[in-house]
């Protein structure tokens, strides 16, 4: 071979090693996917990856990601979304290679999204996600690890506004949903290491337009801090606020046939219950610069103990229960609750919950709860199944009959008097603003601002944990 050849051969191999080494590595995606314990997903929330658009909404901020911080593009693949196995309490993250070739990376993806512990706290209102996310990229070429991370994700999900009905089942509103994984990709595939990161997301609510009953004629402001409620606008006042004082008023025991059904239940062995009531009274208390305001609400307790018969070792029988447990808190609608002003008595009225209470007509729609361009459609199966019961309040307050009537699970209070719509308060148990369509004295607005103060769903409950 000529020298010239040669050299000229040597050239053209040495241009195709350094293009070789200069080429962009290949990603092939061994498993890409996002795992919900069962739990969660059937019982507390959707699964917003479930959803084909979210679903590549979220592999785009990981592709976007990955391109940004380690020069790789992502190949057409979709996030693989699956509930965790039975008896299982976390995935497994494998990570085996049977094949590699040189120039391509390998990625392994694990997102667990684990149970939601939000049950633990007092504020149902408040979501709480844990998200444990692995991730592992391996070079083909020397099996050498590019990038290695486990990262502890904790989103939080805002408390709706108090005049908003947060939608139950979702986790958070779906753009603030996957507006989180921008952070969480971009956070990942840095260099530097992180073991958690803590997001906060916007909720979302059920959107329904808010149409004025009448003419406006006033709109007022509140605001709730550690001191109490304020009345902004004028004319102003404050209410400083205490925990509620309980008082037992009555008790009846072993309702249902305590003696008949324990021997039922050892004859038969078929499982019988035995309750017991406990009636209450509870006083909320307001003061503020001119006197104290106490309201007295009287209601019912029930609890159930469970029987069954069980057999001895020595072929007996004997009867055991799982001790009393509370099945239900009832207001007492026949019974006449009563406000006081100082020594003198305010009002009185009775407080009856509406049966049946289902979505109002027109929640087909959802938004971030303050921001208008935010609303959207709703699919059906994101909706709530239903709101809590609606409350119904009559009574006198001054020789003057007035009602209240509670809309969008109690966030929206009418209160009528002498049956003219009168103010519409906003909020859920405490206020947040009003509209006022009727004249009415300082006296009847601190009074209907303590009756939208009041935490109702706590008088109306069926079940408990």
């Amino acid at each position: 071979m000529k020298p010239v050849t040669r050299t000229l051969l040597f050239v053209f191999l040495l241009l195709q090693s350094l293009n070789v080494c200069s080429q962009q590595p290949v990603l092939v995606v061994k498993s890409f996917e996002y795992i919900w314990q069962r739990d969660v997903g059937e019982s507390q929330h959707v699964i917003l990856p479930s959803d084909e658009k979210i679903n590549g909404r979220i592999k785009n901020c990981f592709s976007t990601a990955i391109k940004n911080h380690l020069n790789v593009s992502w190949p057409e693949v979709s996030l693989s979304v699956k509930p965790l196995p039975f008896m299982k309490s976390v995935p497994k993250f494998k990570t085996q290679l049977k094949d590699k070739a040189p120039g391509n990376w390998y990625l392994f993806l694990q997102i667990f999204e684990k149970d939601d512990f939000s049950v633990l706290l007092k504020d149902d209102d408040v979501k709480y996600t844990q998200l444990n996310i692995k991730c592992l990229i391996v070079d083909g070429a020397n099996d050498s690890v590019i990038l290695k991370k486990d990262l502890t994700v904790h989103l939080s999900t805002l408390a709706a506004p108090p005049d908003q009905v947060q939608v139950s089942r979702l986790p958070a509103y779906p753009d603030s949903f996957v507006a989180a994984f921008d952070t969480i990709a971009s956070e990942l595939f840095q260099p530097e290491p992180l073991n958690s990161l803590s997001l906060h997301l916007k909720g979302a609510c059920l959107f329904q337009n808010t149409e004025q009953s009448g003419k406006l004629i006033a709109k007022l402001l509140f605001n709730k801090d550690l001191l109490g409620i304020h009345h902004l606008t004028s004319p102003k006042f404050s209410f400083s606020t205490f925990v509620p004082k309980i008082e037992q008023t009555g008790v009846k025991r072993n309702t249902g046939g305590h003696l008949i059904g324990s021997a039922f239940t050892v004859l038969t062995g078929i499982g019988t219950s035995k309750y017991k009531s406990f009636k209450y009274k509870s006083d909320y208390q307001f003061n503020d610069q001119d006197s104290v305001y106490h309201i007295l609400i009287g209601y019912e307790e029930v609890f159930i103990a469970n029987r069954e018969r069980v057999k001895n070792s020595d072929g007996s029988y004997s009867l055991e229960n799982d001790g009393y447990k509370l099945c239900s808190r009832q207001a007492d609608p026949e019974l006449l609750n009563v406000v006081t002003f100082g020594r003198d008595t305010l009002a009185t009225f009775q407080l009856k919950y509406l049966n049946g209470t289902v979505l109002p007509e027109g929640t087909n729609q959802m938004w971030d709860g303050t921001d208008p361009t935010t609303i959207v459609q709703i699919p059906p199966k994101w909706n709530n199944p239903s709101v809590e019961k609606e409350v119904a309040i009559s009574g006198n307050i001054g020789g003057s009959s007035f009602t209240m009537k509670t809309l969008k699970g109690a966030r929206v209070k009418e209160f009528y008097l002498k049956d003219q719509l009168t103010a519409t308060i906003y909020g859920k148990n405490e206020p947040s603003s009003a509209f006022i369509y009727q004249p009415m004295t300082v006296r009847q607005l601190k009074f209907f601002t303590l009756l939208s103060s009041l935490p109702y769903s706590y008088f109306c409950q069926t079940s408990f944990n």
